[in-house]
């Protein structure tokens, strides 16, 4: 092959055989082959009309061949030949252009004999769009063995209008439940690939679940679905498949969360709509997070993640799984921002029990200006699930933050051993003990009956030492780290540290 486009290229530096100009061809019809734009090594056939003494590496040139946007879906080409015959190749553009079809010519025992052989599109330009074909020069490329391979007479290419649907089926129907809250890309084929009118229906048992047009499928509700499509050009071939939608059960997401820490708006739980939050329109905001989920998560450069949770709606809410409460008081902080008037308000629930209403939301002055509400001592021992629930709109939120009260007081860890904080403020219990708590130079001395590994969290979760203890006394050292209260956990316990 590189061969011949080398041989191509020194034939077109000695130029072609030209001919007069022409108006655009129309390939739709039968085009005569002695009617080509330019040419090069052939001469007039032994049959009146027909190109012929065709070699290898002659060529015909049919300038301004108009395809149109929708391209060929086949075509025949007639030709002659009293030897092995060759193939034809069809370039767009120039003797090394795209590919578009070819034709394997057949000997036919004489070059008068002339016979029909099938031109075969190369896929991608078989009707398709992806590449329209438009107005383009057409080049006639003949390849064979040696000797003349064969006169040809004429050639047409089949118009997609003549193409009707035979048809149809889903190909990628469901064979595992669909999550709620999951985009499901519905899609189908066309039976033959190159019909005229590929537009669908799409249809949903339910009446709302799937868009008509592109087949895109998301509901909020668990249950069996039937979704089914039907051609545009023919009502008569449709094709349907019959699924579950489940909601998949909740699941903390980037969590779970633990009691003191800070929480982002946007880690709501996995599970999708009504399991794991409360949002009844389609996603607004940033399209690529969470994807499939109703959530309207927006970018904001001021926010603390750079995302917030916006379009607030009365009724809305957010669930987030807790896995480590401190049992303690706390300074419970809603970050929020409210570019508009008269912003609503926010409720927390702990396990279904209201705890805080966050009802002081003001104006921010912006929609990337924040603001704080804050609740001061409140007592929190336990829970697993968290949920801010919104009662009214017109606020994003950024984040939720849980900060010991100054007021330090014994803490046990919900879900662990129980370890207390004496009045003398030295934590221990039968495993594990702390001392001097607190301590003004950040040295503790932790006794533990059984080796361990230990890790200091701040309050917002994030780890500052990480370290594993032998069984007995040893030191500990947070001297680098500023005043504050800090956890400890070793193994199932866990301690609350003071540094002052």
């Amino acid at each position: 092959m590189r061969n011949l486009y080398l041989f191509f290229l020194l034939i077109a530096l000695f130029g072609p055989e030209q001919t007069t100009a022409q108006s655009s061809i129309d390939p739709y019809a039968p085009v005569e082959a002695e009617e080509y734009t330019s040419a090069f090594g052939v001469r007039p056939g032994a049959a009146e009309g027909a190109v012929g003494y065709i070699e290898y590496g002659d060529y015909l040139v049919f300038a301004d061949v108009a395809f149109g946007e929708k391209g060929p879906y086949n075509g025949i080409v007639r030709a002659a030949s009293r030897t092995a015959g060759g193939t034809i190749e069809f370039r767009a553009g120039s003797i090394v252009g795209p590919l578009i079809a070819t034709a394997e010519i057949a000997g036919t025992g004489s070059w008068t004999d002339f016979e029909n052989f099938e031109i075969a599109l190369t896929p991608e330009y078989a009707f398709n769009d992806p590449e329209p074909l438009g107005t383009t020069d057409l080049y006639l490329i003949f390849t064979g063995g040696g000797g003349y391979l064969f006169d040809v007479d004429r050639f047409f290419f089949g118009d997609t209008s003549e193409v009707a649907i035979t048809g149809l089926e889903i190909n990628n129907c469901p064979t595992e439940p669909v999550l709620v809250g999951e985009v499901y890309d519905f899609d189908a084929t066309i039976t033959p690939v190159n019909t005229t009118n590929k537009f669908l229906a799409w249809y949903a048992s339910d009446g709302v679940s799937v868009d008509y047009i592109s087949g895109e499928f998301l509901t909020q509700t668990p249950g069996t679905y039937t979704v089914s499509t039907t051609s545009f050009s023919d009502g008569s071939f449709s094709d349907a498949c019959t699924f579950e939608v489940t909601d998949g059960g909740q699941a903390a997401f980037n969590g779970p969360h633990t009691i003191p820490g800070t929480i982002e708006a946007e880690f709501y739980d996995l599970g999708g709509p009504v399991v794991a939050y409360g949002d009844d329109d389609r996603k607004q905001g940033e399209q690529d997070y969470r994807a499939g989920d109703f959530v309207d998560v927006v970018a904001k450069s001021n926010a603390s993640n750079g995302l917030v949770v916006g379009w607030t709606a009365d009724g809305e809410y957010l669930e987030y799984t807790l896995d480590t409460i401190i049992a303690d008081r706390y300074d419970i902080t809603l970050t929020y921002s409210a570019g508009g008037t008269a912003p609503g308000d926010v409720e927390l629930l702990i396990d279904s029990e209201p705890r805080v209403l966050f009802n002081d939301l003001e104006t921010t002055g912006g929609w990337n200006r924040f603001a704080t509400s804050t609740r001061t001592g409140v007592n929190i021992q336990n829970g697993t699930t968290l949920r801010l629930q919104y009662r009214g709109g017109g606020f994003d939120l950024d984040r939720i933050s849980f900060t010991p009260s100054a007021t330090v007081t014994s803490g046990t860890v919900a879900g662990m051993h129980s370890a207390a904080v004496d009045p003398g403020m030295r934590a221990e219990d039968d495993e594990l003990a702390i001392y001097p708590n607190p301590s003004a130079d950040g040295f503790f001395t932790v006794r533990m009956v059984t080796a361990a590994a230990v890790t200091v969290t701040d309050v917002s979760g994030r780890a500052l030492l990480r370290r594993h203890l032998p069984a007995g006394t040893s030191r500990l050292d947070l001297s680098e780290v500023p005043a504050g209260v800090y956890l400890l956990r070793a193994g199932t316990h866990g301690l609350k540290l003071v540094r002052r």
